[in-house]
């Protein structure tokens, strides 16, 4: 019985010894211990350092996001972080029941330009060919449903679709605005 209770003090020791060490090593923040962190090789230090609480190792976030060459964002109404694209947050509709949208999806390239795409399927349900072309129409909205922006185009499909027939679209805005909280799409046919 004292073989084991020594045992388990010893044990015990080495542990508490390797938390203490590690502090010791690099030191802590606010009270919790510092972990080196590195990225493809080479050492972040960053003022917010990573740490170790309750076991758990938490590391810098937007540190992280900015190396792997990720955009990250903040949305305070929401208290959510968001990493690279944010949740689609469209509103389709359609101007006449022939047609449904399927796969939406909204990205900003931040190249030179800076274009905000708003991509998608449309697909013809209306039991027979469409005869002429189909128009992509994509509004942009902020947080209480102002417009921003509009812009149009058409399906990728030109001459029209046929029955159970998808086409696609990328509606593309130069130089969005900043402000940009959901979009809404709607499609039109000059007929069947």
């Amino acid at each position: 019985m004292k073989r084991k209770i020594l045992l388990a003090t010893i044990l015990g020791s080495f542990f508490f010894s390797g938390i203490a060490f590690s502090e010791v090593m690099h030191g802590s923040f606010k009270g919790f211990p510092i972990v080196k962190l590195f990225i493809d090789g080479k050492e972040i230090n960053n003022e917010v350092p990573a740490i170790v609480v309750d076991g758990n190792t938490l590391v810098p976030l937007r540190v992280i996001s900015e190396a792997l060459g990720r955009e990250i964002s903040w949305d305070g109404d929401s208290q959510s972080v968001f990493v690279g694209k944010k949740p689609s947050n469209s509103n389709a509709q359609s101007t006449n029941q022939n047609f449904e949208f399927s796969g939406l999806n909204d990205y900003y390239d931040d190249g030179l330009l800076g274009i905000y795409h708003v991509t998608g399927q449309v697909k013809n349900i209306s039991g027979e060919r469409t005869s002429r072309f189909i128009e992509i129409t994509v509004t942009l909205l902020d947080k209480n449903k102002k417009v921003l922006r509009t812009q149009s185009g058409y399906l990728s499909s030109f001459g029209g679709l046929d029955n159970n027939e998808t086409g696609s679209f990328d509606i593309q805005f130069i130089n969005p605005p900043k402000n940009i909280a959901e979009y809404e799409v709607k499609v039109k046919s000059s007929g069947f």
